[in-house]
């Protein structure tokens, strides 16, 4: 078990874990390292956060492309929604997008856009 500064042992429980994650999560748009996470929770531990695949990078990949879709629904430009979301590119954020989703922003769009 790890423990924190005092020495008392920390648990990891999953109510710990959405906390950290969640905190991530609000700062999707900063480049949130493990370093900003141990800062931030200073119980954290960096060998129990490696255990837990706990991954600060994917997490703000993964809600910054989750945000996008509002966006290029709304049909806001690609680059647009690149800078905004502080993707290196259009470039860079189409081939995130469809690493994580199987399709290009376009084609998400044109999948899932209400007929009518």
């Amino acid at each position: 078990m790890v423990k924190n500064p005092t020495g008392r042992p920390v648990k990891y429980t999953p109510e710990r874990m959405k906390q950290l994650e969640s905190w991530v999560r609000g700062n999707y748009l900063r480049s949130v390292t493990i370093a900003d996470v141990l800062r931030a929770f200073p119980w954290a531990r960096r060998r129990a956060l490696n255990m837990h695949n706990f991954n600060p990078v994917d997490i703000t990949l993964r809600e910054r492309l989750k945000q996008s879709i509002k966006y290029v629904r709304k049909g806001k430009e690609y680059s647009w929604v690149a800078r905004k979301l502080k993707f290196w590119g259009e470039y860079h954020y189409a081939r995130k997008f469809k690493e994580r989703y199987g399709m290009t922003p376009k084609q998400y769009v044109n999948k899932y856009s209400k007929k009518r």
